[in-house]
Parts: C-alpha cells; sequence; structure tokens
C-alpha cells in the first residue's frame, strides 16, 4: 500500500491543519488534531469523523496499514521535519488525526455536568470519561472560552469528548438561568455544605452537578442560586486531582439517587415496558372476536398460527412464550388437545406438540377474524408505516438475539 508523501509545509492541508494548535484555529475550522494511533482509534470508537491521518518515519508500518485498511481513512505519509510543525512541537508525534468537532449541543438528557471554571485540562478529561462510564454525555460550561478539543482533554477522556454534547455560556449566571428554563435542578458541590451528595434528595426532574474551579469552587453566584448544595465527602486537603477523582466517584451516588426519584417516569418510558403493555393490549383486543368465533382465546389462537409456521415447538418453549408453568400450562394446551387442534408427542429432547390438520382448518376458518381485528388495531397507520413498524420489531429481535 502507497501514501501520498508531504514534504513541504507549504502544502495547503499541512497550512490549514496547522492552525488547529490554537483555540482560535479549532473554532474557525471546526475541527482539531488528536495525537497518536491509540488515541485517534478511541476517538473513531467515540463516533469521531477522522478527515485524516498524517504519519511520520521512514515508512508505514504494519499498524498504520493496517489502520487505514480497516477504518477507510485517508492516510499522508510527511517528513519529520513537516510533522514538527504541523503539530507545533518540538519532538516527534508519529501519527496525528484530523478529526471533525462535533457540534451536539447539551440540554436534551436528563442528567448535565457544569464545570465552573474547572481549568486543569486532566481534570476536564477525567470528569468527561467518568461521565461517559455512566451514560451522561450532557457537559456544560460556565465560559464561552472554554476548549473541550484540547489535546490533552481529548487525550485524558480517551476520546469520550467526542461523544458528548456540548453547551457553553457567557457567565454563571446565563449558565443557570437556562438550566432552570430547560427543567433542571441545579446541585452544587462545596466542602461547606452539609448536606452529603449520597444522601440527597432529589425531585423528579433532570439534574445538574455543578462542580467548581480547583482552588476556588464553584463561584458565588451560583452557591446562591443552586436548588441544592452537597458536599463530596474527601480526605485531607483538596488538590487539583481531587476535582476529576471525586467527581467521577460522586457520579454513581448521584445518577443513583436520580433514578430513584425518576424511577416512575423511567419505567412508563422504558422500551420493554412499553413493548410488553402494547403486545397485552393487542392479545386483549383480539381476544373478543376470536373467543366468540371459537372458543378459544387468541394466545391459544397465536400458537397454533407459530405451530403452523414452525411445524412443532417443545414445552418448554411454549411455556417460555407464554409464561405459564405446571397446571396453568395444561389448563392452557388443554382445549386445543380436546378439540384435536394440537397433538403432544414426546421425543429424546422431550416433548413437543405439533399443529394438526384440524387445526389447520380451525386457524384457517378464524382467519377472517384475525385479520378483521389486525385492521382495528392497525387503524391510522399507512402501508409504508406498518411496514416500517413491522421492520423496526424485526430490528428489535434480531438485536435480542446478538445480545443472547
Amino acid at each position: 500500500m502507497t501514501f501520498e508523501f508531504i514534504s513541504s509545509i507549504k502544502d495547503e492541508r499541512i497550512v490549514s491543519d496547522r492552525e488547529l494548535n490554537s483555540a482560535a484555529g479549532r473554532t474557525r475550522h471546526a475541527r482539531c488534531q488528536i495525537d497518536g494511533l491509540d488515541g485517534i482509534i478511541n476517538a473513531i470508537e467515540s463516533g469521531a469523523e477522522i478527515l485524516r491521518v498524517y504519519f511520520a518515519g521512514k515508512a508505514p508500518d504494519d499498524r498504520i496499514i493496517s489502520f487505514s485498511r480497516t477504518y477507510g481513512v485517508q492516510c499522508f505519509h510527511v517528513s519529520d521535519g513537516v510533522m514538527k510543525k504541523l503539530t507545533d512541537t518540538s519532538y516527534l508525534i508519529p501519527e496525528v488525526g484530523i478529526a471533525a468537532i462535533p457540534q451536539k449541543k447539551a440540554g436534551e438528557d436528563n442528567f448535565a455536568i457544569v464545570m465552573d471554571h474547572v481549568v486543569d485540562h486532566g481534570n476536564i478529561g477525567t470528569i468527561i470519561r467518568s461521565a461517559a462510564a455512566f451514560g451522561i454525555n450532557d457537559l456544560i460550561s460556565t465560559e464561552s472560552q472554554t476548549d473541550f478539543f484540547y489535546k490533552k482533554i481529548i487525550s485524558a477522556s480517551r476520546g469520550k469528548v467526542f461523544e458528548s454534547r456540548i453547551s457553553r455560556f457567557s457567565t454563571p449566571t446565563d449558565t443557570i438561568r437556562w438550566l432552570k428554563e430547560k427543567g433542571y435542578q441545579i446541585l452544587a458541590t462545596s466542602p461547606h455544605a452539609t448536606g452529603i451528595i449520597s444522601r440527597v434528595n432529589l425531585q423528579d426532574k433532570p439534574v445538574a452537578l455543578v462542580i467548581g474551579n480547583e482552588s476556588d469552587g464553584v463561584c458565588d453566584e451560583i452557591m446562591q442560586l443552586a436548588d441544592l448544595t452537597v458536599l463530596i465527602p474527601m480526605y485531607g486537603q483538596v488538590e487539583s486531582l481531587n476535582v476529576g477523582v471525586a467527581a467521577g466517584i460522586s457520579l454513581y451516588e448521584l445518577k443513583f439517587r436520580m433514578v430513584l426519584a425518576m424511577l416512575k417516569g423511567l419505567i412508563r418510558s422504558n422500551l420493554g415496558r412499553e413493548i410488553n403493555v402494547t403486545s397485552k393490549r393487542i392479545i386483549s383486543a383480539m381476544n373478543k372476536p376470536i373467543k366468540q368465533a371459537s372458543g378459544l382465546e387468541s394466545m391459544q389462537v397465536i400458537l397454533m398460527m407459530i405451530l403452523k409456521c414452525d411445524e412443532k415447538m417443545s414445552l418448554k418453549q411454549v411455556s417460555a412464550d407464554t409464561a405459564l408453568f405446571g397446571d396453568e400450562l395444561n389448563a392452557f394446551l388443554e382445549p386445543m388437545i380436546t378439540q384435536e387442534f394440537i397433538d403432544l408427542h414426546k421425543d429424546t429432547e422431550g416433548d413437543y406438540i405439533i399443529l394438526t390438520k384440524e387445526g389447520e382448518r380451525a386457524i384457517s376458518e378464524l382467519w377472517p377474524v384475525v385479520e378483521s381485528a389486525q385492521k382495528k388495531i392497525m387503524e391510522g397507520f399507512t402501508e409504508q408505516e406498518e411496514a416500517q413498524l413491522r421492520e423496526f420489531l424485526l430490528r428489535i429481535q434480531k438485536n435480542c438475539d446478538l445480545m443472547e
């Protein structure tokens, strides 16, 4: 595999990408640099769009070749001198990636991290990485100039900053005003607070956790406007490193408290619950016309339809699908056995059922009833919407299969 070689710092790509060493350049071009192949891969795995990669050295090594083939990113071979100019360093960085800075804004999730003049880049990266571990991707700064795509922040976050949704404000007051308009409850951390973060009582509403400056903590404006002030327990004197580490430790407790406060709403919006409730309502809606026509429950007819497609079904699978066991399962199967719609058999793998010819006739006679009930259930859906719904359900089933 051959790569284009760039030996001049006047190459237009080099000229443009050199500007990414400054915050102003990163803002103007909406791009940033990422040092090292591992850092580039971390960023890709966090959803970053890598525009190109530069590498130095006499020849591309196996890792560069493998990277280019795996990710399909265009790579350029540059001289050592060009690489030092590109990265604005006196030492050689072997690989540098150019990534698009995502333009996603915070405020759409139920948890946000607010950084109030946190200045240490390592701390910021640690906070981002810790937040991402708990599924928290909304980052807010009380300063409009905060540069979340500085190289050290990208590195310390292990690329997780590319998953983040970021909003910046000019002042702490503007930040809190916007958060309250969005319905957040504001928690400010303070070493002087009396309430411990692990015992705080939260409302059933989104949470914004404010983390303050390494030396001065959360500013007075926010302390006055916050809904709650909480203590992050720490031993000894507060040091710069503690901001990142303590924030990560605290997020577990606070996320747990938030889930407890919002549990009812989260359950109601949970996909599994929605599908379960919907399936029960579909069965209930189909039950009345089917029972009037055949004396059977809709689930019994559905089982017979499945048997027509699958030819046979183990009792273990029937039990799993119907959530019926023992006498309840026997009572469920008994009407179909009595009317000779299904037969019970046994083989080396255990008991199973099959659909009889009489059962096939029964479901064919009941099909107009099933079809009529289905049309009523899908009333108001276009053919395209119905096809999309089926496609979505199949995709969900496929994803569930992959998790087993």
